[in-house]
């Protein structure tokens, strides 16, 4: 994909965003812990307010995993339809390498995984 390409693109997603009243730069995001901190240790339903980049991004039916990274760590994000309502039909325009702040609580999936299950993005 070409240079100018890749701008078209990011800009139609620019305006996407815009047109559906979404900041796409944001803003503040109140974090509550690093990474490095949550899985240092880490307690189930515990409620935590997290952020950084997409490093890869998951689906299955009606559930997302995202793996998620700042400057301390990785950790996995688990996003279920019911848990998010309206905010889940964003999900699908996320892109690897974007930035978002995610809130939710803690929890250990069925393989065994650290993950926060997430109820605000």
């Amino acid at each position: 994909m070409e240079v100018d390409e890749i701008k078209k693109v990011r800009l139609e997603k620019l305006h996407h965003w815009e047109s559906r009243g979404i900041k796409p730069y944001g803003g503040k995001f109140k974090v509550t812990h690093s990474i490095r901190e949550i899985l240092d240790n880490f307690q189930e339903e515990t409620e935590v307010v997290i952020a950084g980049r997409i490093l890869a991004n998951r689906k299955h039916g009606k559930v997302y995993f995202m793996d998620l990274e700042d400057q301390t760590g990785r950790m996995q994000l688990f996003l279920r339809s019911n848990n998010l309502e309206e905010q889940f039909d964003t999900i699908k325009d996320l892109d690897i390498g974007d930035i978002i702040g995610a809130k939710g609580q803690l929890f250990i999936t069925k393989t065994g995984q650290q993950s926060l299950r997430v109820m605000e993005f």
